[in-house]
């Protein structure tokens, strides 16, 4: 009996247990609005692309896909500690450059198909439950889990991983009880530093950071709802980073 070998033009099926993350990038219609938008979006684009190209050579099990205002990030099993930190790390990139984030992360069972013209597709129940997150979850610039089981599965890869605390990456809303990643934990640990080096870099873009955030705000005082998630925002960003005093 002869087995048929694949060729590299054929698309390759995966099936495993893993995590999706699918982030909305908030604002994008507004922006598309304004004269200069070609050049925003080519910011954007170079700035997710060096966040890719960079964990491509440093961060193994995370993968990569963008479309338009949209970025889905895949992880796998075990990858939970990574995955929030990487998210995190698009969340403020994107913030230096204006434009809030907000998304969801599921876990269970990811079927996708690599290769031949069609590039990557993710598909299945795992992809749906994070889509579905976004939507109806998230509600402010956030990306939460799913379920209580999500936050669990990420809690447990978080502890294997390293000594810090849990809720250095993973804050639990008090008003609603969701989990959500905290975009801000770098600059935490930065501002906790023994490096004098590290906790100016981390007090440099909290003032970034806050300066975006006002700026925002300004430009949504018409726009309650819009106006709203930023609002959310700044709380958040002087919840985690407070100003420190003068």
């Amino acid at each position: 009996m002869v087995t048929r070998r694949q060729t590299s033009s054929e698309p390759t099926l995966a099936n495993a247990n893993g995590y999706v993350a699918f982030l909305d990038i908030l604002g994008f219609t507004a922006l598309l609005k304004k004269p200069d938008h070609e050049e925003i979006i080519g910011r954007v684009v170079q700035t997710l692309q060096k966040r890719v190209n960079y964990d491509s050579k440093h961060t193994t099990g995370l993968r990569y896909l963008a479309i338009s205002d949209t970025i889905i990030i895949t992880a796998e099993d075990g990858k939970g500690w990574a995955l929030v930190r990487k998210i995190a790390q698009v969340q403020t990139a994107l913030l230096r450059q204006g434009f809030a984030v907000r998304g969801a992360i599921s876990y269970g069972p990811v079927l996708s198909y690599d290769g031949n013209n069609m590039g990557r597709n993710i598909f299945g129940k795992t992809y749906l439950a994070a889509y579905e997150g976004e939507q109806k979850l998230a509600v402010y610039p956030r990306v939460v889990t799913t379920d209580e089981d999500v936050a669990d599965q990420i809690w447990d890869d978080i502890k294997e991983e390293t000594e810090r605390k849990v809720s250095t990456y993973l804050i639990k809303d008090k008003n609603d009880g969701l989990w959500f990643v905290n975009q801000f934990s770098s600059q935490v640990i930065g501002r906790n530093s023994n490096t004098k080096e590290s906790r100016d870099d981390a007090e440099l873009l909290r003032a970034e950071f806050g300066e975006q955030i006002k700026k925002n705000l300004s430009e949504t005082r018409k726009n309650p709802r819009a106006n709203m998630k930023w609002r959310w925002l700044q709380r958040q960003l002087d919840a985690v980073l407070p100003p420190l005093e003068a």
